[in-house]
């Protein structure tokens, strides 16, 4: 049995005034169980202090709960009747446990039950609950536009970003390039460009499959966009998924006639196919496109006879 169970609530950040109470509740840890109902902090100034108060006195006696306005409806405090013709209340959760071995053992579980209720009561008559709820969603919302907007990028420095990630794809520093573009994803400001250069370093580090789900939205939010066809194709050859590769391919060059990467998929395909007739056309015609571009030495022979 306890000499007193003392219940504190809402103490919202207002370390001052709370240790003010403290002050004056003569509490003694051998004959007292204090409860603390939650709602510790925002609003007041002193947040972090009153956490720290917590956390360094909490214990069998001192028993730290959620707050009340955790819970919006009386009826999440699930107070029932049991065969015996006492009251349960709460789950089972360990955290309860002390506090209500207490209220079981002095006999008090109907006035608890009693006095949530009649707040609850007292809050839907006068709003307040809701009022706290309105007011707590307003300023929630203020802090997640406010966070949003530190987060936002402006168009230049998106273009900025994305080229220095693809400059490290071309230094085959992927995992740079993938810490890079990942800031514009982390910040919701990514574009159909990122979800291409995340999808060719996603090739660089052997992670096929989850290069072509970058690719696949690059390309369902742009269908045009050649490079992102080029890239998938190069993931599917990685899964030896040949005609699938050769498919993104030509559509890459579809859209982008002088995109030399399409060519040198293709002609690796038919190559491997032992297909050295259109092989040597693709490459041919790469040679076409881009004179300086390095195609197998055995088909740049070919091409140099005359072929």
């Amino acid at each position: 049995m306890y000499r007193r169970i003392i219940a504190v609530g809402d103490i919202h950040g207002n370390f001052t005034r709370f240790r003010s109470l403290w002050d004056v509740l003569d509490y003694e840890p051998e004959r007292d169980l204090l409860i603390f109902l939650g709602d510790y902090i925002d609003r007041g100034s002193k947040s972090l202090q009153m956490l720290d108060w917590m956390m360094a006195h909490r214990s069998e006696r001192v028993i730290v709960l959620r707050g009340n306005h955790d819970n919006r409806l009386a009826t999440a405090w699930w107070f029932k009747k049991k065969p015996d013709g006492t009251v349960d209340f709460l789950n089972n959760d360990p955290a309860y446990q002390t506090m209500k071995t207490a209220i079981h053992q002095n006999k008090v579980e109907n006035q608890l039950e009693a006095l949530v209720t009649a707040a609850y009561t007292d809050d839907s008559r006068t709003g307040n609950r809701d009022m706290i709820y309105a007011l707590e969603k307003k300023r929630t919302d203020s802090l997640k536009a406010e966070a949003a907007a530190k987060m936002r990028v402006d168009e230049s420095t998106r273009e900025e970003m994305n080229g220095a990630a693809d400059a490290y794809l071309d230094l085959h520093q992927p995992a740079l390039a993938m810490t890079q573009i990942n800031r514009l994803f982390a910040a919701n400001q990514a574009d159909v460009y990122s979800y291409e250069i995340r999808g060719h370093a996603h090739i660089q580090l052997h992670q096929p499959q989850k290069a072509i789900a970058d690719l696949d939205t690059a390309i369902q939010n742009d269908p045009k966009y050649a490079w992102a066809y080029a890239r998938r194709a190069e993931a599917y050859l990685a899964l030896n998924n040949k005609t699938q590769a050769l498919q993104d391919a030509e559509q890459a060059i579809k859209y982008r006639p002088k995109l030399s990467l399409s060519y040198l998929i293709q002609g690796k395909i038919f190559d491997s196919e032992g297909n050295t007739a259109s092989a040597l056309d693709v490459y041919r015609r790469v040679k076409q496109v881009n004179p300086k571009i390095k195609i197998p030495e055995k088909y740049q022979q070919l091409l140099d006879q005359g072929n």
